[in-house]
């Protein structure tokens, strides 16, 4: 299970580094990265969710307690499922919010029943604030709670699978 979430790790930063390093600023959003790598690299963000999801899944679903492992199916077929439904850009996809939105709330309510301590990751949220300008902030506030999402699952799992078990 180490080695998934060690592969998760990785393919996210590498993910995250190479979109921000071609559009030379930070994007709105994970999503909005897919505008990056122009209109015959979209593949590259549909399957960096994919992985996402199926690296994040078996490890997270074998730390959930066997009566609430169904959220963390939910979790990884949201993800699964937004990265199947791609921004267009100028257009509105509400499939792939709400596939976000599921992913999110389902991925912290994994975290509490895991490791509720990881929530303290939330604390970035008013630092972000206090360090970044108003307008910044608001501009790159969907980005902000994505990579804390990413970040608690990420460190929950790490946490699980080093010091518990």
């Amino acid at each position: 299970m180490m080695i998934l979430i060690l592969t998760l790790m990785v393919v996210t930063v590498a993910y995250l580094v190479a979109a921000t390093i071609k559009t030379k600023e930070l994007p709105d959003s994970i999503s909005a990265m897919v505008y990056s790598f122009g209109k015959a690299g979209r593949w590259i963000w549909t399957l960096w969710m994919f992985l996402c999801a199926f690296l994040v899944l078996p490890p997270l679903i074998e730390a959930m307690p066997d009566n609430v492992q169904f959220l963390a199916f939910f979790t990884g077929a949201s993800l699964a499922f937004c990265g199947a439904m791609p921004l267009v850009k100028n257009e509105r996809n509400d499939g792939h919010y709400i596939c976000g939105i599921i992913a999110g709330i389902l991925s912290q309510i994994c975290v509490v029943y895991i490791c509720r301590e990881c929530m303290a990751v939330w604390f970035l949220l008013p630092i972000a604030r206090i360090l970044m300008s108003r307008e910044t902030f608001y501009r790159i506030f969907v980005l902000i709670l994505e990579m804390i999402c990413t970040s608690t699952i990420i460190l929950t799992l790490f946490i699980h699978y080093t010091i518990i078990i």
